[in-house]
């Protein structure tokens, strides 16, 4: 989306206490995406200025007037064998989109090149074609996220969770699920049962009573298909994810269906301390 016509953007460094809006912006921005985590002034504060690697110098706004309307944040790593450049936060206004987005990006490789470093690197979302198109033009390469970015801690409390945001998708349900998690790790509990009664759901972290269907899968293959990133119904041809009776697999793909989250994933780098 271009910017309307006569729009006028400042360029500035940060100033003090300019976390107070920075952090309403951030969460403007990214509030509809999964793995989004709330910015206080305190917590931007944390992920961003208070870092040994931060400098104020490394911080860039774009305002119209006096509204913030983009920002980027630049970590200056320089102990490692190269010297990378870091982009903890990338943040904008969409209506305002490629002049921003470019002016952004131009900032970064100008900060870059005055601190001689040797590789920049960020993290962007995957829906935001504007952002990687943009990059791809200031001559960044896209390269796929070398570890998982998120750990489940609960499993049960996240389908609980899940299952209580979707009741009306569960209405037809009346059965009783007994997972079986194989090869999980000593924290995550293997087994567990998820009994639906006309939307009703309760998750139980233990087999009870008897089950009208069971299902035997690993901790990856389950958790990756809540999140969307497998298709349950391969998953099930491949032997992956077992369904005992086989004849309930209708029951099962609506379970999953019901439990699949569909919203995009972003997680900064500013997050991980």
């Amino acid at each position: 989306m271009q910017a309307p016509r006569g729009v006028v953007y400042q360029i500035r460094q940060y100033r003090n206490n300019d976390e107070i809006e920075l952090a309403k912006f951030f969460n403007g921005v990214y509030e509809n995406y999964s793995g989004f985590v709330p910015r206080t002034p305190e917590y931007w504060l944390w992920c961003c200025l208070n870092r040994p690697t931060v400098e104020k110098e490394g911080i860039c706004i774009v305002e119209e007037g006096d509204r913030i309307i983009g920002y980027a944040v630049a970590a200056i790593n320089p102990y490692g064998p190269r010297v990378e450049c870091e982009v903890l936060e990338f943040c904008y206004d969409p209506s305002h989109g490629r002049p921003v987005v470019s002016k952004l990006f131009a900032w970064v490789s100008d900060y870059a090149k005055e601190r001689k470093v040797d590789i920049v690197s960020l993290d962007l979302p995957d829906n935001d074609n504007l952002l990687r198109r943009i990059a791809g033009e200031f001559g960044f390469d896209e390269f796929p996220h070398p570890q998982p970015l998120i750990k489940i801690v609960d499993i049960c409390h996240l389908v609980q969770k899940i299952s209580e945001s979707r009741r009306a998708l569960l209405q037809d349900q009346n059965e009783i699920y007994q997972v079986q998690l194989l090869n999980t790790v000593a924290n995550v509990n293997p087994k567990f049962t998820i009994q639906i009664d006309k939307g009703k759901v309760d998750v139980m972290p233990r087999i009870i009573g008897v089950a009208t269907v069971r299902i035997e899968t690993d901790i990856d293959t389950l958790t990756s298909c809540i999140f969307g990133v497998s298709n349950v119904f391969k998953k099930i041809l491949f032997r992956r994810l077992k369904i005992y009776p086989f004849w309930k697999i209708s029951k099962v793909l609506k379970l999953f269906s019901a439990l699949r989250l569909n919203d995009q994933w972003y997680i900064p780098r500013g997050d991980f301390g």
